[in-house]
């Protein structure tokens, strides 16, 4: 599971795993095709990814190179993003069923 990582390391490798089972070709990159065909294979994957979703995860295509593909490089910074981006909505949820002040000031210290 991705969110359970020991360190930044084992990020890179869980998220280098990821990058490698995406890339059926082998080529070392991922268009939007080879990107959302490859989530479909994941067992379990629920995930549909529409071209619009690929322009905001890609931010508008800064994380592409000129060949319009994430290297692997590109690829860890999005799923870094995408991990951050997943955690402080977690923690915005808890921060709205949370009834206890003394509670939500240092989870909104870890949101900001």
């Amino acid at each position: 599971k991705l969110t359970d990582y020991q360190d930044a390391d084992d990020l890179i490798r869980k998220i280098d795993a990821i990058f490698t089972q995406l890339d059926a070709d082998g080529a070392g990159g991922l268009d939007f095709q080879e990107f959302e065909q490859g989530i479909q294979r994941m067992p379990g994957s629920r995930i549909h990814m529409t071209k619009d979703d690929f322009e905001i995860i890609t931010e508008y295509g800064n994380l592409l190179g000129a060949n319009g593909q994430f290297n692997m490089k590109q690829f860890r910074v999005m799923m870094q993003n995408e991990l951050f981006r997943y955690a402080r909505r977690g923690l915005g949820n808890v921060l709205s069923e949370s009834q206890n002040n003394e509670f939500k000031q240092p989870v909104l210290m870890l949101k900001m």
